[in-house]
């Protein structure tokens, strides 16, 4: 008797279980074509390119808990670069938990960069790494309320078993709200070592607070922004000094906007803020874009450069995108550099497509009902 009774209960007990944290099926796909070409003959920083591909990044998994708020993906990154002769495609496992619930996104695993660094400015992340859609390996925290937000990211994309080399890369940004003003700041901390043939660590630390007012809901304009900014970085290349450099520098940014049309403008005066780019490692190679992740045009010895972006926001709902964007590059030299950007992107997943499932079934009820009564859409 005292068996039968406690195998209820535990029959009892899995099924209170299963019910609480029923598990269900998800999925997620997002696809982008994007175009971004490069004109900078005249520039002695930069480099004249082009960039052209097409990006498809699927997820399926499970998910569980009360609104589905974790779940465990997996799935990878597939990438064509057009006119590729060697190598065309390009494929990338991801694998990551994900938790979501209220004022806390978290990720960690291995999952896709995407819209990571969207509130990044082009000293931090330039261009072409947020062209290629790569993924993070480590893990994403972020905090929103109804002003604002906190973001972490750890990455660590470089390590080898033999301990010969590694890069670790930890970043932050916020920005919070009040009225017509905000505060907030954008900052990371890249450490770069290569062991063989001689020890060579070099440590890379950026931040950039900011202060700005904005005034587009005052307005019969859609934005329009002005924000304050210093860049202060501490900089060690260990194979050559022990003691750090300071490089700095001020940064404006304006932006105004109506009808998704608008021109943003970031003017920067200052130091290199680059000043190890071109330094070497153990192996030869230069530091490049394995130290600063930001654009080439801040390691400027004039103490100025402007970027100015005219763009389009041609079209967008909750899963379509379609923008354009000029962007002219000033360099303080006298010369100016060239860009044109362009891309479409869709993003599915199965909360998306069943919402526009039931509003087609709507739809065709009340064309339906319309037939019936002898209307017709027009």
């Amino acid at each position: 008797m005292i068996k039968r009774l406690f195998t209820l209960s535990l029959a009892l007990l899995a099924g209170a279980f299963s019910s609480v944290y029923a598990q269900k099926f998800v999925w997620d796909v997002s696809f982008s074509t994007k175009f971004d070409n490069h004109e900078f003959f005249k520039m002695t920083l930069g480099q004249s390119k082009t960039l052209f591909g097409a990006f498809l990044t699927p997820h399926a998994g499970l998910s569980w808990g009360e609104n589905g708020k974790h779940s465990v993906m997996v799935g990878g990154g597939l990438i064509r670069h057009f006119g590729a002769y060697e190598n065309p495609y390009e494929w990338n496992l991801q694998m990551y938990y994900h938790f979501l619930d209220g004022h806390f996104d978290v990720y960690a695993g291995v999952f896709p960069e995407s819209d990571s660094f969207d509130d990044f400015s082009s000293a931090f992340i330039n261009d072409q790494r947020k062209f290629e859609e790569g993924v993070l390996e480590g893990g994403k925290f972020t905090y929103r309320n109804d002003k604002g937000y906190v973001k972490v990211i750890f990455d660590w994309p470089r390590w080898d078993r033999a301990y010969n080399s590694e890069i670790l890369s930890l970043y932050t940004s916020s920005k919070f709200a009040f009225k017509w003003f905000y505060l907030g700041y954008e900052a990371y901390m890249n450490h770069y070592a290569w062991a063989i043939p001689k020890e060579n660590v070099v440590d890379n630390i950026w931040a950039h607070p900011f202060v700005g007012v904005s005034f587009g809901k005052y307005t019969p304009l859609e934005e329009l922004d002005l924000r304050l900014g210093w860049i202060q970085t501490a900089q060690r290349d260990r194979w050559i000094t022990n003691d750090y450099i300071f490089p700095y520098g001020g940064m404006v940014d304006f932006t105004i906007q109506k009808w998704g049309v608008g021109i943003h403008n970031s003017f920067y005066v200052g130091k290199n803020l680059m000043p190890y780019f071109n330094h070497r490692n153990g192996d030869g190679l230069i530091y490049g874009n394995d130290l600063y992740f930001g654009d080439v045009m801040y390691s400027t010895e004039s103490g100025l450069y402007n970027r100015m972006e005219a763009y389009w926001k041609a079209y967008s709902n909750d899963y379509i995108d379609v923008s354009v964007k000029l962007v002219m590059h000033t360099d303080g030299y006298g010369d100016l550099g060239w860009q044109q950007l362009a891309g479409v992107s869709v993003n599915l997943d199965n909360a998306s497509w069943s919402k526009m499932l039931k509003q087609g079934q709507k739809h065709k009820k009340y064309k339906d009902r319309g037939k019936r009564y002898g209307k017709t859409d027009r």
